[in-house]
């Protein structure tokens, strides 16, 4: 009987840029200094108005440049760093925002997590935000009202841990979940792409851990100079995914729930900046 040679490991790193070339240089840097190294091939796909095809490939040698035909959005953003990665051989997929560092031990106790775990589809590190003391792990599913809490600690657990839902803000993946399930959900412009990604790994009878070992750096919504302007983008993506996952009459809930969180949400954080304006102008 042939002996069948087992497949080398063989990592892509995709980062989605979007006008901040400085943050996704920088997150690059941080992955070539991590305990892989130049073995892992970074993707750079490119959202942006302008083509940085030059400064790219002058600041990061090796990596590979795709430059998208406009701003088309998260998931299809990347669904194009992962069609070039299946099909270039890629047995892991890391998505990884531009506003991620990572530490130096990164990448192998994330691979070894998928030998510990045989039937996990999704690995990630844990998340911290600059100058917060707690720790962001996984979350669940609040299918009653179409909610996704994720748990925050003070301190990291010990052992590995299981979840219904991981950011994708930064994620290692089996290439054969890809092939599988198929790619990300492009109806999402932004935000729920991962949860809907998610449930669509559950189902298939994938499992999803975070290796609290491996802790990032993430600035949280880095994106927007005013975090109020995610709340449009997360309010139109929670239609989407009542749409797709729920069927009346238990989608009444959840559209209520969306209804009422979204517009609310933008209002607190209108009333707590206005207050910090005051603050400002009157000191």
């Amino acid at each position: 009987m042939p002996i069948i040679p087992l497949m080398k490991t063989k990592v892509f790193a995709l980062l989605l840029n979007y006008n901040n070339s400085k943050d996704t240089i920088e997150a690059a840097q941080s992955l070539n200094n991590s305990d892989l190294g130049r073995d892992v091939q970074i993707v750079v796909i490119d959202n942006g108005a302008v083509d940085q095809h030059n400064l790219f490939t002058k600041k990061l040698p090796g990596a590979i440049y795709i430059k998208s035909r406009g701003n088309i959005g998260f998931a299809a953003g990347n669904n194009q760093g992962i069609r070039y990665a299946l099909a270039h051989m890629a047995t892991h997929i890391l998505i990884m925002n531009p506003d991620v560092r990572v530490p130096k031990v990164f990448i192998k106790p994330l691979l070894d997590s998928f030998k510990f775990h045989k039937q996990a589809g999704i690995i990630a590190p844990a998340h911290q935000e600059p100058g917060n003391p707690n720790f962001g792990l996984g979350g669940s599913i609040k299918w009653q009202n179409c909610s996704f809490p994720h748990k925050n600690v003070t301190v990291l657990p010990t052992k590995d841990q299981k979840f219904e839902l991981l950011t994708f803000a930064c994620v290692l993946i089996k290439a054969e979940v890809f092939k599988k399930i198929g790619l990300l959900d492009e109806r999402y412009f932004l935000y729920l792409e991962d949860v809907d990604y998610c449930v669509s790994v559950g189902n298939a009878g994938y499992e999803l851990w975070l290796n609290p070992s491996v802790c990032v750096t993430h600035k949280t919504s880095s994106s927007f100079a005013d975090n109020r302007g995610k709340i449009k983008f997360s309010f139109r993506s929670s239609f989407i995914f009542i749409k797709k996952w729920y069927h009346f009459p238990k989608n009444i809930r959840p559209i209520l729930h969306t209804l009422y969180f979204y517009p609310y949400t933008y209002l607190l954080w209108t009333l707590k900046l206005y207050k910090r304006k005051i603050i400002a102008y009157v000191q």
